[in-house]
């Protein structure tokens, strides 16, 4: 009686594993890579039911990230995480978290996870949804300066500012001069 005991706690045991591996495998986390020379990179994928996609890449502080989820589903969000971010940042196209642009400032420098999934409403259902995700990541003015070391970068500010004053002049007295 002790060998049937045995040979059925394997036997579930094996099946307990493959099923939890099988779910656990549902999940795709695909490593972004950029073309040389290139500040942007497209996947494809498809989300069902309750599993989701990410898509993993290393950026720098002060960099510009812009995301855009190409879907005919309303069925999707998508969100970036960080291990220094305490929430999760919606990247959706009218969060508050974007500027006017549309992109995200990053504030850490490392790793960064974009991830793509179903509202429960829709992952109960076991509906299923395709997407085509763009990922760009630009260097900004903020990247620049805060790279350099801090007496640079109040050199480039006040230069910056210098010649955003001499701009401003000059196009006032071209008005000026125009409207005589």
């Amino acid at each position: 009686m002790k060998l049937f005991s045995r040979v059925n706690a394997v036997i579930l045991t094996l099946l307990l594993s493959l099923f939890s591996f099988s779910a656990l495998a549902a999940n795709k986390v695909q490593d972004v890579h950029f073309k040389k020379g290139a500040t942007s990179a497209e996947y494809t994928g498809k989300v069902q039911g309750y599993d989701f996609n990410e898509y993993v890449f290393y950026a720098q502080k002060g960099q510009a990230l812009k995301a855009t989820l190409d879907t005919k589903s309303t069925k999707l969000w998508f969100i970036l995480l960080n291990q220094h971010i305490e929430n999760r940042v919606d990247l959706s196209e009218y969060s508050e978290s974007l500027n006017p642009q549309g992109a995200y400032i990053l504030p850490y420098s490392g790793k960064y996870t974009i991830r793509i999934g179903h509202y429960r409403a829709f992952a109960r259902r076991g509906e299923h949804s395709e997407y085509k995700l763009k990922i760009e990541i630009k260097y900004t003015i903020l990247c620049v300066i805060a790279h350099l070391p801090s007496y640079n970068a109040h050199i480039l500010l006040a230069r910056l500012l210098a010649a955003l004053i001499r701009i401003y002049f000059a196009l006032t007295l071209l008005l000026i001069t125009n409207k005589v």
